[in-house]
């Protein structure tokens, strides 16, 4: 046998794309965050822990929901306090089927999960901290942060802001 027949060859038995996608350590580590994060939020779903639909209720941050309903632009040109994206975001909520609000949401919930996740732990690889610490931070700092679980299931606009600033960074 030859010196390159007992190379190992690695990544050389998978499609070129599939390949390229987690061609280095640090690909493998962001693909192995974000997988785990989107996971540990489906089965924080699966376990009933999941937006419903019924959590859109009226608190400090939201403008009147007849207001919202019926003049949605208007409404978020006299804003003061109120978040505006988050009062249009409740306006576009309001008019359609809890279920289908509550999946929307979920989703878009999910996305600012594993981008949140993602950006952090892209942030530590670019201040070039070790993988395996930066894995560890992410996944026990932030992803299996009790307060951070309980974001993805409340109708606040926490983590979508949370998930916008660091993806701006």
């Amino acid at each position: 046998m030859t010196a390159t027949e007992l190379r190992p060859q690695g990544f050389s038995g998978m499609p070129r794309g599939l390949r390229e996608l987690v061609a280095s350590p640090k690909r493998r580590a962001l693909w192995s965050i974000g997988i785990v994060s989107a996971l540990l939020h489906l089965a924080t779903m699966a376990r009933g822990s999941v937006f419903s639909g019924s959590e859109i209720v009226g608190d400090i941050h939201l403008l009147p929901f007849s207001v919202l309903r019926d003049h949605p632009l208007a409404a978020l040109t006299h804003l003061h306090a109120q978040p505006p994206l988050f009062n249009l975001a409740t306006a576009l909520l309001l008019p359609l089927p809890r279920g289908v609000a509550a999946v929307l949401v979920n989703v878009v919930f999910l996305a600012c999960t594993v981008s949140v996740a993602l950006a952090a732990a892209g942030m530590l690889l670019d201040a070039s901290v070790r993988i395996w610490l930066t894995v560890t931070v992410v996944v026990v700092g932030i992803v299996l942060d009790p307060a951070f679980i309980l974001y993805q299931t409340h109708w606040s606009y926490t983590l979508p802001t949370a998930a916008l600033a660091s993806l701006s960074g």
